[in-house]
Parts: C-alpha cells; sequence; structure tokens
C-alpha cells in the first residue's frame, strides 16, 4: 500500500500542478482532495501528502483549490493518524491564519499544538501573539504569564514580559481613545 500511496501522491502532485498551469477559463481543482484522501488512507504515515496537500487545497483559488475546509479535514485526518506531530496542528493554525483570516481559531490551534508532547515553547508564544492579532487580549494575556511564570530561559521571561507590558498599553490606548470619544461628544 505504500508504493500504491506513493502513485497516488505523484498522481495529486501532477493534477495539481497541471491545473494550476493550465490555460483554461474552466479549470477546477475537484479531484484533489480524493486523491489525497486516498493517498493517506493508503499510507496515514505519508508526512508531506498531509502538509503538501492541505497547502494544495487551501490555496485561493486559481493558485490552489480555495478550499482551506478540506485543507482542515485532512491535517485532522492527519492526525488522528499520528497523534504526536504536533506539526499537523500548526499546521491547522495557519490554514486559520494565512487563508481563513480567522485569528482567534488560528491563535486556539497553535495552543492545542503547544500542548502535543514534544511540541516546540514558542507554539505558545505564537498562540499568544495570533490572539492579541485576533482580538483577544485576555487569553493572550494569560498565555503570556504563563510564559513568564513557566520560562526557563532569560530571554523567553523578558520577551514574556514585554508583551504583557505591550498588552497593557493596547489596554491604555482603548481607556484614552475611549476618554477623548466621550469628551468630544460633550463638547
Amino acid at each position: 500500500s505504500a508504493l500504491l500511496a506513493d502513485v497516488y501522491w505523484i498522481r495529486a502532485v501532477q493534477y495539481y500542478g497541471g491545473t494550476r498551469l493550465s490555460a483554461s477559463t474552466a479549470r477546477r481543482y475537484d479531484l484533489l482532495y480524493p486523491l489525497l484522501d486516498i493517498t493517506t488512507s493508503l499510507d496515514p504515515q505519508f508526512n508531506i501528502a498531509y502538509r503538501f496537500g492541505s497547502i494544495f487545497l487551501a490555496e485561493k483559488f486559481p493558485g490552489g483549490a480555495g478550499r482551506p475546509d478540506l485543507a482542515i479535514v485532512l491535517l485532522e485526518k492527519g492526525f488522528r493518524a499520528n497523534p504526536a506531530r504536533w506539526q499537523y496542528v500548526q499546521d491547522i493554525g495557519f490554514v486559520y491564519y494565512w487563508w481563513v483570516g480567522d485569528y482567534r481559531q488560528a491563535g486556539e490551534w497553535f495552543n492545542k499544538a503547544a500542548d502535543v508532547p514534544g511540541a516546540p515553547w514558542w507554539l505558545r508564544s505564537l498562540a499568544a501573539v495570533t490572539l492579541t492579532q485576533g482580538g483577544d487580549r485576555q487569553t493572550s494575556r494569560r498565555l503570556w504569564q504563563a510564559l513568564r511564570e513557566t520560562a526557563d530561559n532569560d530571554w523567553l521571561r523578558n520577551n514574556a514580559k514585554l508583551r504583557l507590558a505591550q498588552l497593557d498599553a493596547l489596554d491604555v490606548i482603548d481607556q484614552l481613545a475611549m476618554a477623548v470619544r466621550t469628551f468630544t461628544t460633550r463638547t
């Protein structure tokens, strides 16, 4: 089945590339997900099929299928088959970040990736920054506080302190903006 999975992977890459480079205005990527699904069903350990396949699926049309939902389905399948692969969970976060534009979901997935045993420490930082970008300062603050308290090196501890100060500054800016609006409406 591993050899057959290789054949289907090559077919998926050819299909994606041929469709992407096609001059036809009627190009479609309808067979891309089924080809990737067959590939990963035949070989559930086929790391590159999950990771690159999700990019092919998520990429906006006409450069890709424009199906971030199917990219997430493929990556979730990969994680179910390989629960030690934190990269799949991180990749789901990137799909939400780059192609869906949902920073809150992206941050939550980066945080889930950080929970996988063996995942790198910087995933918590990535989650916190992304949540701030998405407007969820409260969760971001909790993540930075946890990093500050549990950091095993000065750089990370100092970076967490800096990020907490930035969050405090954003809160103060919001308060000042509200005060200015209130003053403006009164006068």
